[in-house]
């Protein structure tokens, strides 16, 4: 049998070495700035895959042009993704297709598609329940909640988490419950202002971690414990420990970890009425770029305007925030309130004010019953009585 033969009959899931060589030459050019010369790069790689019927290497030719059009042209991105799924539900095994389905809805998420990437994952992980891979469904389920906490479907993400903390347990499979449980404390601790139940989880983390758990998982369990302290003191140890987290998140290029560590900073320094440091730590925030974050950065950034009395200045940042879900929307109609009302506009903060209530009975609504009671704790709650006291 010809070499060329041999190639065109090799198994789809197989990637060929002379088209992987062409991918990393892309990888190297995109990576230096040269856009243009990478896409065309990927599209070379991409029409050598389909003529040597190498089909992982087409899926992975697309995923490549998909995060280059997402740069300039997301409609032409989504359709790369679209070619991607078709082409690995055509040719590729079940295991192999559920990770593809992973990243697709991965790139879905930041290109704004929330919906659409819930369906992916809510299928792959349909997938890893039939071939068992326990850990690639956990995964997936983390990855699901986040994406329902950040659309302030807290009683989905409770119901999620309850969910993966079973799988885990039933299947005996310690870095999955670590990877369940850290999630699950966040939602505990920080959404459902349950800081007691979270301790629970953490206390068992206390075993898993040093046992079991990986490098990310080992940093994310450093935050978690710092945002703990953040709750409930002392504040001094908190700000080193979470300052550590940013440190160790920079030298190991975890992007998004070093920016969850650096937003927990910023709302320490909030607390603190430290203002000074406020402004630091958001000049290094200053070029962040996921959507979510970004809208909690402008957050920051409209009362540390406020604090100084730039009122202006405040009403044009906290403006530009899109509409948000849950608890940074309330925030963000606090924020409005509050400035309107030092600018003397009491009827349009009236108006906020109002409408602060409807966002709170919506979160009631999307919040577990067990919780409700909580939710007069949280800070946006305490927040929304002084407001109305100050308007009284």
């Amino acid at each position: 049998m010809s070499l060329l033969k041999k190639i065109l009959t090799q198994p789809g899931d197989k990637k060929n070495p002379r088209i992987q060589e062409a991918l990393q030459v892309g990888h190297q050019t995109y990576k230096a700035g040269r856009i243009a010369d990478s896409e065309q790069l990927y599209l070379e790689a991409l029409d050598l895959s389909r003529k040597l019927r190498s089909h992982a290497d087409t899926v992975e030719s697309l995923f490549c042009l998909a995060a280059v059009h997402a740069q300039h042209d997301p409609p032409k991105a989504v359709h790369d993704l679209i070619q991607c799924e078709q082409t690995a539900r055509s040719h590729l095994r079940d295991e192999d297709l559920s990770r593809v389905l992973n990243d697709i809805a991965e790139a879905l998420t930041n290109l704004g598609h929330a919906e659409e990437a819930k369906a992916k994952y809510s299928e792959a992980i349909s997938l890893d329940q039939r071939t068992g891979d326990v850990n690639g469904w956990i995964n997936k389920l983390v990855k699901l909640c986040a994406l329902n906490r950040e659309e302030g479907l807290y009683s989905i993400c409770h119901e999620l988490c309850v969910e993966g903390m079973k799988i885990c347990e039933s299947h005996k499979n310690p870095p999955a419950m670590i990877a369940m449980s850290l999630t699950y404390v966040g939602l505990l601790r920080d959404v459902l202002e349950a800081p007691e139940v979270a301790k629970q989880y953490m206390r068992k983390l206390e075993i898993l971690v040093p046992r079991y758990a990986e490098g990310d998982q080992r940093a994310e369990y450093e935050y978690q414990q710092a945002c703990s302290l953040l709750k409930t003191g002392p504040l001094d140890e908190a700000e080193e420990r979470m300052g550590r987290v940013a440190l160790s998140a920079r030298y190991t290029r975890q992007t998004r970890l070093l920016q969850s560590a650096q937003l927990a900073l910023a709302a320490l320094c909030v607390a603190r009425q430290n203002f000074a440091g406020l402004h630091d730590v958001l000049d290094h925030l200053s070029h962040i770029e996921d959507d979510h974050q970004k809208s909690k950065v402008d957050l920051l950034r409209t009362r540390l305007a406020l604090h100084h009395g730039r009122l202006r200045e405040a009403i044009e940042i906290v403006e530009e925030i899109p509409q948000q879900r849950g608890w940074l929307e309330m925030e963000r109609v606090l924020l409005l309130a509050v400035l309107e009302a030092r600018m003397g506009v009491t009827v349009q903060a009236d108006a906020y004010l109002r409408y602060s209530d409807q966002v709170f009975q919506a979160i009631r609504s999307q919040t577990p019953l067990e919780f409700h009671d909580n939710l007069q704790r949280k800070p946006e709650v305490v927040e929304l009585r002084q407001v109305k006291e100050l308007l009284v």
